[in-house]
């Protein structure tokens, strides 16, 4: 995975914030979605970020496939300042929005997280395609915390977590498809 992170230009309170993640699976574009859109991976993707607890909903929205996730994560790794706003566990309510293939199979959508209560949110795109070896996901996202003085602090704390999840879900992704190949 290659994970960058760049400052864009400067928001009302902060530096924006833009993530550029990639993942690579050794499974098709329809198997990585089909993954994707189960809840029990969505589950087993919460608990990999150390959720203590997690509400998954995948519905269909006029054709594109919805995955809302909701989970409880501490913030025992945060840095004190950060602690201080927001308290000893967050919420982050994600929500990713795939729509329909396109004639290729490539899958594109959107993503947007936020963190109850807080005001700090990522908004981006989300991009399945296919390659020699199986598919490759590219998450694209600004995040931005709007909070005066400490807003560009609080994009630079939460990042790590951003990046910490993206990891898991590689993580769990591999395994997931790779239990399913051996069956």
């Amino acid at each position: 995975m290659r994970e960058e992170v760049t400052r864009s230009d400067s928001g009302r309170y902060g530096v924006l914030m833009d993530m550029n993640d990639t993942i690579d699976y050794a499974a098709s574009v329809e198997d990585v979605f089909t993954m994707l859109t189960d809840e029990e991976f969505q589950s087993r993707k919460c608990i990999e970020t150390k959720a203590v607890r997690h509400e998954v909903k995948i519905y269909d929205r006029g054709g594109s496939t919805v995955i809302d996730t909701r989970r409880a994560v501490p913030t025992d790794r945060f840095p004190d300042f950060a602690r201080a706003i927001v308290g000893r566990t967050i919420t982050i309510v994600q929500q990713d929005t795939w729509h329909a293939a396109s004639a290729d199979g490539t899958r594109t959508g959107t993503i947007h997280v936020t963190v109850e209560g807080v005001p700090i949110w990522l908004k981006g795109t989300l991009r399945l395609s296919s390659t020699a070896a199986g598919t490759h996901e590219i998450i694209r996202g600004t995040l931005h915390a709007s909070v005066p003085l400490v807003g560009s602090k609080l994009e630079r704390a939460a990042m790590p977590a951003l990046e910490a999840a993206v990891n898991a879900e590689e993580r769990v992704g591999v395994t997931w498809l790779a239990e399913r190949a051996a069956d």
